[in-house]
């Protein structure tokens, strides 16, 4: 136990654990954009993978336990390394920086890191806190079922991200966030290849071509299906309520072509 507390406690050690729970993240984001992409198939699709995860909560709860302690370690570690590297260079620069070797996405880590932290809280507040107490939330947008205006349904995922992603602001912050998401991702998982000992002269190019593609697939993956959301509500008024929120909410299917929301019949479009 000494050792690996006096291994953390080095530069070395620090950028390790950096990697490491990047690795896990990086892992989580590919599989989180990998399920959602079932949004493109319909409301009945996103609805039953939602709920297939949401059948197998200690799965879901171990991971967001692995997840929350991943991400603790990894903020506090980049702290502790900004702080090391602002120490080392007690005088401030007496000109303008040069940055020679160092990328756009290098220099955006920093600042790019706390806007992403700020988002996973929003992105958290916007569907899963929502899914365990129902209050307002200042960035959803509108759909409309019959003359109602329907707000976030329990268990109604799809309905849910549509209602999300129709608002102008959601959805700029989300284009947003995920400008971030890939220039982090991009950088992070080169850096991750070179601190873990993967990388070399000869396999260089190949492993930044693999952090590219990591980062590329995350953000179309990504933005694909925050553009599709808002085109469904927005423009083509796709029908989002599926019955599948019954479990969850005062929802149930009545008919083929409408059902009811706490008493109210609402048509599909």
């Amino acid at each position: 136990m000494s050792a690996l507390l006096d291994l953390y406690r080095s530069t070395i050690g620090k950028k390790v654990v950096m990697a490491l729970s990047g690795a896990a993240y990086i892992g989580w984001v590919l599989f989180h954009m990998l399920g959602n992409l079932q949004f493109h198939l319909g409301p009945a699709a996103m609805n039953a993978y939602a709920h297939k995860l949401q059948s197998m909560p200690a799965l879901v709860w171990f991971g967001r336990t692995g997840l929350l302690v991943a991400l603790l370690v990894h903020v506090v570690t980049a702290i502790q390394l900004i702080r090391w590297n602002a120490g080392s260079r007690p005088v401030a620069y007496q000109g303008p920086k040069v940055h020679l070797k160092t990328s756009g996405a290098a220099r955006a880590m920093r600042y790019g890191g706390m806007f992403l932290l700020f988002f996973i809280v929003v992105h958290l507040f916007d569907f899963t806190v929502r899914a365990y107490a129902n209050f307002a939330f200042p960035l959803q947008g509108s759909l409309g079922y019959g003359g109602a205006d329907l707000g976030f349904v329990h268990g109604e995922v799809f309905h849910n991200m549509v209602l999300s992603f129709t608002s102008p602001v959601t959805l700029s912050f989300y284009v947003l966030g995920m400008v971030f998401l890939g220039l982090h991702l991009y950088h992070g998982a080169w850096s991750m290849f070179q601190t873990l000992g993967f990388e070399g002269a000869s396999t260089n190019r190949d492993f930044r071509r693999l952090a590219i593609a990591i980062a590329v697939s995350v953000v179309v993956g990504n933005l694909s299906i925050v553009l599709h959301g808002f085109l469904a509500g927005a423009v083509l008024h796709t029908p989002t309520i599926t019955g599948h929120g019954a479990a969850y909410y005062d929802v149930a299917v009545e008919a083929p072509a409408a059902l009811t929301v706490k008493g109210v019949e609402l048509e599909k479009h």
